[in-house]
């Protein structure tokens, strides 16, 4: 139960008795406390106390409630409670077919979070950002990518402006479909509408990029940003890095780890790994090794992936003792025998 809950039961019996019931400001803010907490049956104990005491809820309440259920992903119940308002004579605005769609969205139900946009619509609401970008986002969990960019096509049309996010989303979801020339257009779009991509827009580019061996558009991403004047965070030069080794330069993803410790970022696990990687590729066993060694120096202890990298460092440079090392560590119970490591093990064997 959350921590300020009982402080929240306490007040409201000092309000009642004192003769104070709450308003609908209280007891939205009420609902939302549950909300924020988890405490669903507490939220639904407390809305049903106030309608037997003669409190008729607004439509602010309704929605704190239905924020509630959307939180736990219960579509069911959130239905209910529009039901509740409809027969109570509360009429759903814009935040509440928000908060519907958004409770479909997150219980996987992209078709009924679509069709609150139309219901939306019938009843003379507009949807806003937030819908459209719900509802897309259903979709790109789902894989339909062709149903996001219909829908956003049509955002567009009805005259509502996709703001930094809803891009994200659309280039994030082509990403995942190796769309990179549409990409690209979406950028230069983005660009044109006068939004500002940030750092999220930049990381998914650098990935999509490294991920396609594309090492020149690496390069002019990261010169776009930085002629954007966006400030380089360690999860961009962890991204840098790792597209630069997937793009097989060596030289530009040292040059990345070099600029990230002097810029005073730590590198975290997920550098090292990233600088495993490019060693992997070129069978550098010995500066992986150092690698690891500095890793374990800096408090780092190296996962399934450091290890997996490691042994596929070993195998592309024909070092068998190396892979015999990690093999004993494994028997020994040194090192956990996940699925990821033995795997690799019979690969790096028969390559040896």
């Amino acid at each position: 139960m959350g921590r300020s809950w009982p402080r929240i039961v306490a007040l409201l019996e000092e309000m009642r008795a004192a003769g104070v019931e709450p308003d609908d400001f209280t007891a939205s803010t009420v609902i939302a406390a549950c909300c924020r907490d988890g405490l669903v049956d507490e939220a639904v104990a407390f809305f049903e106390d106030l309608k037997a005491r003669g409190h008729n809820p607004c439509v602010v309440t309704y929605n704190a409630l239905l924020q509630v259920f959307g939180k736990a992903g219960n579509h069911t119940e959130a239905l209910r409670v529009l039901k509740g308002m409809e027969q109570n004579g509360c009429q759903p605005d814009a935040v509440t077919y928000n908060e519907l769609a958004g409770t479909y969205a997150r219980a996987g139900f992209y078709e009924e979070a679509a069709k609150c946009l139309d219901t939306m619509t019938d009843k003379g609401l507009l949807p806003n950002t937030f819908t459209y970008n719900t509802v897309m986002t259903a979709y790109g969990n789902i894989g339909k990518v062709d149903e996001a960019l219909a829908l956003f096509d049509r955002m567009k049309k009805s005259g509502c402006v996709p703001n930094v996010n809803t891009y994200n989303l659309i280039l994030g979801m082509l990403g995942k479909k190796s769309k990179f020339t549409v990409m690209l257009e979406m950028l230069g779009e983005m660009s044109r509408s006068g939004c500002t991509p940030n750092w999220v827009t930049w990381n998914t580019m650098l990935a999509v990029c490294g991920k396609r061996g594309m090492e020149e558009y690496v390069t002019r991403v990261l010169e776009g940003m930085k002629s954007c004047g966006v400030g380089l965070s360690r999860d961009t030069y962890n991204t840098l890095i790792s597209a630069y080794g997937r793009c097989g330069s060596r030289t530009n993803a040292f040059k990345m780890y070099d600029e990230m410790t002097r810029a005073g970022f730590a590198p975290c696990l997920t550098t090292y790994n990233a600088l495993l990687n490019v060693l992997s590729r070129q069978g550098d066993w010995s500066t992986a090794q150092s690698i690891v060694s500095k890793m374990r120096t800096k408090g780092f202890k190296p996962n399934e992936q450091s290890y997996s990298l490691l042994l596929q460092c070993y195998a592309k440079g024909g070092n068998v003792s190396g892979i015999e090392a990690i093999e004993k560590e494994v028997y020994e119970g040194a090192v956990f025998p996940s699925w990821v490591i033995l795997r690799t093990l019979v690969i790096a064997n028969f390559k040896c």
